[in-house]
């Protein structure tokens, strides 16, 4: 049976068989309990009790009938020896062949054997179920027991450069088989554990490990012993760099997306224009644009690509390109919108680029609007505290050539305001999984129409109060032009 005395420490180990028999007695133990080790081995460990303690005797008698293979019995008990009585804290644990007996003579209120009882289980479960090097080192830094992973992760040498052993680790020094270099900072820390140490290295073969150290402190004695925990992390940190470098392409992305988006052009005589635009991910679905065509009428426009994310980034790329051909050519927004369709749909039908958009001429002179859309929310016209929506609207564009989308009209007075928004605003949804919805936003528009300046912003503010703490999960723009 595998003992291991515990050092510097008034506990004994003693082996018993499974008749509970001692067959093995660690040198410690005559000298704490003042008896010879013949005086020991062969005799039952009951027939250590004294007979005056028949409380303690049935207490472990009953604790050891249902011990099973992974309890401990754990009692309080006087030993009879050399006909003297005397008080000891008695814990026996199961091993594969027997039991192993932990004996503390009475020390007051101490309680190192049941620390060091729990510390060997936890010890024996890691080894059999982990996949990690595990080593167990005593109060010296010195190597106790370890498992084969452990070995097989380290490699150790020896000062020739021969690889040594598994038998030949156990009493070296971990520190000093580690040397300064592969783990800077664990050989110091081992000659002097405080605390929980974690470290990585670069190891042979371009392997990287992470060392983590956890000592088993005592009260009355301090670091009895310290585990150290070993893990091959060099698939985790391939994954963890392809991720950073996946993520330093997504912020690029998001930086040339945003660098597509128009800025505002300055606002016509009696006109203001804001813009809030406000992806989910880093790159998103939605797309807008604002540009004074050649006779001086303002031309908006608002896309949505399907889903949201990289994809969707990508495909607003595509939209972008196709519409600066035909924002300007064509005319009107019915005649831009077909054009629009007609690109995507006849050069990027293998890739299914389909997303809803708008499209808005206003003559900034008598404020006449016309409207064309597909598939995407009306915009609104507000005036005087009243709502009105832009209804007219086809097919998804990019669906299918030859599409037509119908035109709508309306007229913007002054004092008067135009909203055209993607379906993030009105599809966000709360805790208790209710949308915003219509009505919300179209009183949020009213309520932010009258203000002097950040009325997008003051839109949005409204939608994420809603929500909070429920996060996004759309993309969100959202053009308002007021007249004055």
């Amino acid at each position: 049976m595998k003992m291991h005395p515990i050092e510097g420490l008034p506990i004994g180990v003693l082996g018993l068989d499974q008749a509970q028999r001692i067959i093995e007695v660690d040198p410690k133990v005559p000298e704490l309990l003042g008896v010879e080790k013949s005086d020991l081995v062969g005799r039952a460990i009951d027939e250590l009790f004294s007979p005056k303690d028949r409380k303690g005797a049935l207490a472990f008698a009953t604790k050891l009938s249902r011990i099973g293979t992974s309890g401990i019995v754990d009692v309080n008990i006087v030993l009879r020896l050399l006909g003297k009585d005397r008080l000891a804290r008695l814990r026996v644990v199961p091993k594969e062949s027997g039991y192993l007996a932990y004996v503390e003579p009475s020390m007051g209120d101490s309680d190192f054997t049941h620390q060091f009882v729990l510390a060997q289980q936890r010890w024996d479960a890691l080894v059999q179920r982990s996949e990690d090097g595990i080593v167990r080192l005593n109060g010296d830094g010195k190597i106790v027991e370890h498992n084969g992973r452990f070995f097989e992760l380290m490699n150790f040498s020896d000062a020739h450069g021969v690889r040594l052993s598994e038998d030949a680790l156990v009493g070296r020094s971990l520190a000093t088989l580690l040397g300064k270099t592969l783990v800077p900072g664990l050989a110091s820390y081992l000659q002097a554990p405080s605390g929980d140490f974690s470290a990585s290295a670069k190891a042979s073969g371009g392997r990287w490990l992470e060392l983590r150290a956890t000592p088993l402190t005592l009260p009355a004695r301090g670091i009895a012993e310290t585990f150290v925990i070993v893990r091959d992390v060099s698939d985790e940190r391939r994954v963890r760099e392809r991720d950073e470098v996946i993520a330093r392409d997504l912020e690029g992305a998001r930086a040339f997306q945003r660098a597509i988006l128009s800025s505002a052009p300055p606002p016509p005589n009696d006109f203001d224009i804001d813009i809030f635009y406000e992806p989910v991910e880093r790159v998103g679905g939605d797309l807008y644009d604002a540009c004074v065509l050649d006779d001086g009428r303002l031309r908006l426009f608002v896309a949505d690509a399907t889903g949201h994310g990289v994809a969707a980034g990508l495909a607003t790329m595509l939209i972008k390109g196709s519409y600066e051909l035909v924002k300007k050519r064509e005319a009107t927004p019915r005649l831009a919108l077909r054009a629009l369709n007609d690109h995507v749909a006849g050069s990027y039908a293998a890739l299914e680029v389909v997303f809803t958009a708008a499209i808005v001429d206003v003559d900034v002179t008598n404020g006449n609007v016309r409207y064309a859309g597909g598939a995407h929310p009306p915009p609104v016209l507000v005036e005087n505290g009243h709502v009105t929506e832009l209804e007219e609207g086809g097919a998804f564009v990019g669906a299918a050539p030859g599409l037509d989308y119908p035109e709508a009209e309306a007229v913007m007075s002054r004092g008067s305001g135009l909203y055209i928004f993607s379906d993030g605003f009105f599809e966000t949804r709360n805790v208790e999984n209710e949308f915003f919805g219509d009505g919300r936003l179209y009183k949020a528009i009213v309520s932010a129409h009258a203000l002097s300046h950040g009325v997008a912003n003051a839109i949005h503010d409204r939608v994420a109060a809603f929500a909070r703490p429920r996060l996004p999960e759309d993309d969100m723009t959202l053009l308002a032009l007021r007249r004055h």
